[in-house]
């Protein structure tokens, strides 16, 4: 057994209010989410609160999904895009985690799971060593999540909402490795 300190993070949609307007995103205290709820953003993250004494602890720390999970079912377009979806995150700042192929350049936006549900049943998506480092340069931060379709495209749920979810996470301080000098030259 491990006796690794770690944090645990939660996000839910429902703490989010959905606007009732297609065409609209409800900017909240606490954050805001589209009317399909394909883009989710929860305002004034306190990293500092979150992580406790490891804030002062660390400088680099791993976020690791745990679980998605709904009670609802989904409900999908055509394309067999609609049904895998990549889950996209943003907002806080991750090292060598954000390399985009298409454009050739890091972006702020990181991989953090892809999941294939079953449509018209309720889900729940467990993950292991799904790990995305962030370094510590601010005390506070909006984390925003995307769902993507395996193309990259916001997924397409022709106007249909995606159902409330509750993304749990894990986050561990990672600790530094000790440099060494490899160079053998005597002077």
């Amino acid at each position: 057994m491990s006796n690794l300190k770690n944090a645990t993070l939660v996000l839910r949609t429902s703490d989010l209010t959905v606007p009732n307007s297609v065409n609209t995103v409800v900017v909240g205290v606490d954050g805001e989410i589209s009317f399909t709820r394909t883009q989710m953003t929860w305002n004034d993250v306190n990293l500092r609160l979150l992580l406790g004494d490891m804030y002062d602890s660390y400088d680099l720390f791993n976020l690791n999904i745990i679980q998605i999970c709904s009670t609802m079912s989904i409900s999908f377009g055509i394309t067999p895009h609609d049904r895998s979806i990549t889950l996209l995150i943003d907002g806080l700042p991750f090292i060598n985690q954000t390399y985009n192929f298409k454009n050739r350049c890091n972006t702020n936006v990181a991989t953090l799971c892809c999941f294939s549900p079953v449509a018209g049943q309720p889900f729940t998506a467990n993950f292991t060593n799904n790990s995305l480092t962030f370094g510590k340069n601010q005390d506070t931060c909006d984390i925003r999540i995307t769902y993507t379709g395996v193309n990259g495209d916001v997924t397409r749920t022709n106007g249909i909402q995606m159902p409330d979810a509750v993304f749990l996470f894990n986050i561990f301080g990672v600790t530094k490795e000790p440099s060494y000098n490899t160079d053998k030259r005597i002077f």
